[in-house]
């Protein structure tokens, strides 16, 4: 410490480390100058170089510009819907909490269900629910069906979003007795009232109910994939079910995890909670097997963050393959350019001097590749949402911002990097004395470079094989799940409406008005069949009722089965094209004052009948808060598929229109579909259709008018998205690799000129020497092939997820891979294989 001190109290000290660091500034600023000249040098030089060579520097420029705009357009996706932060404050506190049930581990909650469990944790520091809420807006214009919500008054406090005009909802609005109140969309405010300020604080109808706009919701806000036209306040506590153990389970519950709870915590406080109700209520909890608590950001995410990640290796394979391509023309390059480099070498440059001008070139054509890659992401983005289905959640913080912009610019410079290493390794370590004396084309190409072109042409190959077996069992499980039989016709026309429910309260107006319409639409020209139903097959609604048969024993509520509950009028199944197996369908004699019957499906027969015939048996079906009530069986359906193509038909019971319970109407008048059959093209009855409804009621909202056959594009459409994006990536990398592969086969058939040209003078035929020259680069193949396939297999497990009736070992996929790649080969080494069949050996050997 002393030697310390004594040079701090050294005037000389401070004086000989002024002088040191003037005298290491100076040493750095000049030889940074000299290198920064030297750089500026190198870049004029590639510059010019390029308008030497505008050929090879337009196919660089749309190669990079393919590769980046591939990955940058898939990363905008990636990042707007899987890294980009929810709009909502701390994120990451953010938790869903599902019911787990039986049927499925993401289940609803009751509304006491939901009230125990807010009140009674330890863990959250909030907790809000929301249900789906279809309402009709009826006034000046044509009635409305929004798509609302209705969630607790302290959702938008617990998120931290703030209304764009007014105020959101508050806790006060589910106080009992509060005011009834509304929040719009900012889409339907502009849509609905052009933007209007003057909307907020005025009233409107909802269901022939007023209420007061007290707001309009920032645009983009999003609580589900689905767009939210309006929100109103559940008002759990003064809810007419608050209280009853057995009603229906319809929320959805979001939670706020207090700064020192993680997830395990949450999990096990609710789970407790959970229990204590099941021991507490046995009969109403006995299918609840606790809960499941999620990051709200990775359950919005959840069905298709597979896919993106997929695409977005798909991508980076593709760019891989380009920079392998350009590694290649660029070796090609410096082999053309072998006694100029040589010349440079001996009048002094030093190799990393060599390297450094290599290397410069390939990041200025990378860079430059980057720029044209944002130009196509530009392009391409807009039709990437287009074809997206409309499932993908988070479509708003897609595009080029900032972190994509970072992306695009650090991939542009790996793929230069990539693209320039070998070739300038290659270039700096070459024979002097060898290059200097080489004037012939033969010599040029020597047998190292054409070695190193090989192996990366068969890396090439691999990759290729990769993203070709890829795209074939994503074809191959597209064709399996086009190939299901849904079970049900897709030529029916189907128009969901929503209906008023004050004025629809009993069974009696509820079926009045349904035979007005029927008989209105019935009467319209080529209409055939007209039918009404709850919930249309593939429409991602959840409709379900436990049930057991009559001789099902007591005590074994918890491992009752459920069944998709379905409410339809008599001609349902003709209209929608369902056989029915055994027994009748429905009759109009099958009114409220007529016995109690229902239809099951053929897999709900088979489960819970084992081969019986059912039709005259008695089953039991929890369909309404007062607990079970018996049916008689009528008939026997066919299946249908319902939650989606992939899935299993699952058991299904109908009961008729006009015996749907008192308790259940309040969910008939939401949403309930009208099913047309017809013999001319569907579509071009909707208006017709509208007008009869108005006729009949102006105030019920008719929306979603589409066909079954629509449904099932609909279920296709993640499928087709995630093919059509894989098969065009294959389809570039098959031309960059042909490309590779014809580059290479040529150079090597010019630098085996003379060899070629001997073997002609001895005798060989020209088939005989395009046999050798397609024989050389199927062997070159092979090995690429055979690398890319064992790659594939393996890496191919990552896609289980998205394969349906496939495998990944399936022999037809990689079958079709090694086909295509065959075709490929031949192709790209056709044309070389054609020139040195056809050089006359004088003239070569003449020539060399």
């Amino acid at each position: 410490m002393s030697i310390v001190h004594e040079l701090l109290e050294n005037k000389s000290f401070y004086s000989l480390c002024e002088r040191s660091y003037h005298r290491l500034r100076r040493l750095i600023s000049r030889e940074g100058a000299g290198l920064m000249t030297t750089m500026l040098s190198d870049v004029r030089s590639a510059v010019k170089a390029w308008w030497s060579r505008p050929a090879f520097v337009l196919s660089a420029l749309l190669s990079l510009g393919l590769g980046i705009g591939a990955n940058t357009a898939i990363f905008s996706v990636v990042h707007g819907v899987l890294l980009e932060p929810l709009p909502f404050r701390d994120p990451q506190q953010l938790f869903m909490i599902h019911s787990r049930h039986p049927s499925t581990d993401r289940y609803p909650f009751q509304l006491p269900e939901f009230c125990d469990h807010r009140d009674g944790n330890s863990t959250l520091a909030a907790m809000a629910a929301y249900a789906g809420w279809n309402a009709s807006l009826t006034g000046e214009r044509d009635a409305e069906r929004l798509l609302g919500v209705r969630a607790s008054g302290n959702l938008f406090e617990m998120l931290g979003v703030t209304a764009a005009l007014g105020r959101a909802l508050v806790p006060a609005d589910d106080a009992p007795g509060a005011d009834r109140v509304v929040v719009l969309s900012h889409g339907l405010w502009a849509r609905r009232f052009g933007s209007d300020p003057g909307v907020v604080g005025g009233s409107i109808n909802l269901n022939a109910e007023s209420y007061t706009v007290v707001g309009i919701l920032p645009a983009g806000f999003q609580l589900s994939p689905r767009d939210t036209d309006a929100v109103v306040a559940l008002r759990p506590d003064s809810d007419p079910w608050r209280h009853n153990r057995d009603s229906t389970s319809f929320l959805r519950v979001l939670g706020r995890a207090k700064p020192d709870a993680g997830r395990e915590a949450i999990q096990a406080d609710l789970d407790a909670i959970a229990r204590r109700l099941q021991q507490q209520f046995p009969s109403s909890y006995a299918r609840k097997a606790g809960v499941l608590v999620v990051p709200w950001g990775q359950e919005l995410v959840r069905d298709v963050a597979p896919v993106l990640w997929v695409l977005q290796s798909a991508v980076a394979l593709l760019l891989l393959i380009t920079c392998a391509n350009m590694a290649s023309l660029l070796l090609v390059r410096v082999a053309a350019q072998r006694r100029e480099i040589a010349v440079r070498r001996a009048l002094g440059a030093s190799p990393g001097q060599i390297i450094r001008r290599q290397v410069i070139e390939g990041l200025l054509l990378a860079l430059a590749g980057g720029a044209a890659g944002l130009l196509i992401t530009a392009w391409s983005v807009p039709a990437l949402l287009a074809m997206a289905p409309p499932t993908l959640p988070r479509p708003d913080p897609i595009g080029l911002r900032p972190g994509v912009l970072v992306f695009t610019a650090a991939i542009a410079l790996a793929a230069g990097l990539l693209s320039a290493a070998l070739p300038a390794w290659r270039a700096a370590r070459g024979d002097l004395r060898q290059d200097l004396a080489t004037a012939g084309r033969s010599h040029g190409h020597g047998r190292e470079a054409a070695r190193l072109r090989s192996i990366i042409v068969a890396g090439e190959v691999a990759l290729l094989a990769v993203l070709l077996t890829g795209a074939m069992l994503l074809y191959r499980s597209f064709g399996e799940a086009s190939r299901v039989a849904p079970g049900f016709d897709a030529e029916a026309l189907t128009v969901r409406l929503s209906l008023p429910r004050g004025r629809y309260g009993d069974i009696g107006k509820m079926t009045s008005f349904y035979r007005e319409l029927h008989s209105r639409v019935a009467a319209l020209p080529g209409v055939t069949l007209v039918a009404a139903v709850n919930h249309v097959p593939l429409n991602g609604a959840l409709a379900t009722a436990d049930y057991r048969t009559a001789d099902m024993q007591a005590g074994s509520d918890s491992r009752l089965p459920t069944a998709n509950y379905r409410m339809v009028t008599p001609h349902y199944f003709r209209a929608m094209g369902i056989p029915l197996v055994a027994g009748r369908a429905f009759r109009d004699e099958d009114d409220a004052d007529a016995p109690s019957v229902a239809i099951i499906s053929r897999t709900l027969a088979h489960r819970s009948y084992q081969g019986r015939d059912p039709v005259g048996e008695r089953i039991l079906v929890n369909d309404t808060p007062e607990g079970f009530r018996p049916l008689e069986i009528v008939g026997v359906a066919g299946d249908v598929k319902h939650d989606s193509l992939e899935a299993d038909a699952a058991p299904h019971l109908f009961v008729p229109y006009a015996q749907t319970h008192s308790q259940l109407l309040v969910w008939l008048a939401a949403t309930q579909h009208l099913v047309v059959r017809a013999g001319v093209e569907p579509l071009s009855l909707e208006p017709a259709i509208r007008r009869a409804l108005r006729e009949v009621d102006a105030d019920v909202a008719a929306s979603q008018v589409m066909t079954t056959g629509a449904y099932l594009e609909a279920s296709l459409a993640p499928r087709r998205f995630s093919l059509t994006l894989m098969g065009l990536f294959a389809l570039v990398a098959t031309l960059m690799a042909a490309i590779g592969l014809h580059v290479v086969v040529s150079s090597t058939v010019a630098w085996r000129t003379r060899e070629m040209a001997v073997r002609m003078a001895l005798g060989a035929r020209p088939e005989q020497i395009r046999a050798l020259v397609l024989l050389q680069g199927m062997r070159l193949a092979a090995a690429g092939l055979a690398a890319g396939l064992a790659v594939s297999l393996a890496g191919s497990r990552l896609m289980r997820g998205l394969l349906f009736g496939v495998t990944v070992a399936d022999p037809a996929a990689h079958a079709a891979a090694v086909v295509v790649l065959a075709g490929v080969v031949l192709a790209a080494c056709d044309g070389p294989a054609r020139r040195a069949a056809r050089v006359p050996p004088v003239d070569s050997l003449r020539a060399d």
